[in-house]
């Protein structure tokens, strides 16, 4: 069984089996165990890093420390991202420029089946933090629409110019209101 290729959290191997739970894990350990054979110097720290993880048909969650959600491990003296790793390991070399985001957006994920190697840009705007959710909105506060020719955009971000024509209109009839009032 193979995921249907319209599923966004992709299978890493057209054997990797997807609706049995025992079947999927006795694959897991499998491949596990024979990435672990092949790599010989290191597989102490496979095993030591395969241990901290529990396996479902889902995500493959990373049970040992983590920071800001993402699991950590150290090996050979330095810490590194648990899910980084697993990517390298599992994946090959994650491309000069970018970084892995989780498509599950579970961040205590170590399957590299529900990773991707993006810019750091891209993902950024996948995500959940302000600049993703303003980058998303299609239109101002006021409703205006988000288009060539009404959208500017300055240092402090992107604008609408019918709401600053009209925040415009309204502070120059304030001023003249003002003035006006000055002289009586």
């Amino acid at each position: 069984m193979t995921r249907h290729h319209h599923d966004p959290i992709r299978a890493i191997d057209d054997n990797e089996p997807t609706e049995d739970r025992e079947e999927w894990m006795a694959w897991a350990q499998e491949r596990i165990a024979t990435l672990t054979a092949e790599v010989g110097k290191d597989a102490a720290d496979r095993v030591r890093f395969w241990s901290r993880v529990e396996f479902t048909t889902d995500c493959w969650e990373w049970t040992a420390g983590k920071g800001e959600g993402y699991g950590t491990f150290q090996m050979n003296g330095k810490s590194d991202y648990a899910h980084r790793i697993a990517y390298r390991w599992i994946r090959g070399e994650i491309p000069e420029g970018l970084v892995i985001d989780h498509l599950c957006r579970n961040r205590a994920c170590v399957n590299p089946a529900h990773m991707e190697a993006v810019t750091n840009k891209e993902n950024i705007l996948r995500g959940e933090g302000a600049c993703a959710i303003n980058a998303r909105k299609t239109q101002c506060v006021q409703g205006h629409e988000f288009t060539e020719g009404n959208t500017k955009i300055s240092p402090k971000g992107r604008g609408c110019r019918k709401c600053d024509v009209e925040a415009t209109r309204k502070w120059r009839a304030k001023k003249r209101a003002n003035t006006t009032g000055d002289e009586s």
